[in-house]
């Protein structure tokens, strides 16, 4: 006898990334029932037993369901035959699975950048501000690492102990060489981050 198998409610038209991942982990639940019962079946006729049985009523109900959620678009092969034995059924019910886990796996995409997007304008403002923080601590601190350059300017070139003198005092800078910080400052203006005044006050000590 054929098992029975629950269709997913899940499957109706799932629109959120959570009720399409929890589609596909109840298609592939049923899928691997399916596979084991092929097994079964196979088994059975290796050792002799009966041939495959025909698809029962509740399998003929699984497929409408699946009719139902492909809107009319299952192709005429996966359609149930009166005459069809229940492993090539098994068959046919696998492969309408895996149209439809590529269907899922489209609509997860869009719903996957769908639910960005409503993030990012959820998200925005805060992190703006956060960006903004980072951007005038990132000035304060190359204002600052300036400020030490120039206060150990009366000692440069002579080789003496000085507290932080491998690390601060030796020049270099957290930020690197050059201007560090041009890119983001200009991408910050841009995207209106911070203004000019902003930035020359954290710039100044």
């Amino acid at each position: 006898m054929s098992k029975q198998q629950t269709t997913p409610d899940t499957w109706r038209q799932p629109s959120t990334v959570a009720e399409i991942q929890e589609a596909e982990r109840e298609i592939a639940a049923l899928d691997s029932q399916l596979l084991e019962e092929a097994r079964e079946i196979y088994g059975a006729m290796r050792k002799g037993g009966a041939p495959a049985m025909p698809i029962t009523e509740h399998d003929r109900r699984v497929g409408k369901h699946l009719q139902k959620y492909m809107n009319g678009t299952t192709p005429a092969n996966f359609l149930d035959e009166a005459n069809v034995s229940r492993d090539a059924e098994i068959r046919a019910h696998r492969d309408a699975l895996q149209i439809v886990l590529r269907d899922l796996a489209r609509r997860k995409e869009l719903a996957s950048y769908a639910e960005a997007e409503k993030w990012v304008a959820d998200n925005t403002k805060e992190w703006c501000a956060l960006c903004r923080e980072i951007i005038l601590a990132a000035e304060k601190l190359a204002a600052l690492e300036e400020s030490a350059r120039r206060f150990l300017v009366p000692i440069e070139g002579i080789h003496i102990k000085i507290a932080m003198g491998s690390t601060i005092a030796s020049g270099l800078s957290l930020l690197g060489t050059g201007d560090p910080l041009k890119e983001m400052r200009e991408a910050a203006l841009k995207d209106n981050v911070v203004t000019e005044a902003e930035i020359r006050k954290a710039q100044k000590l």
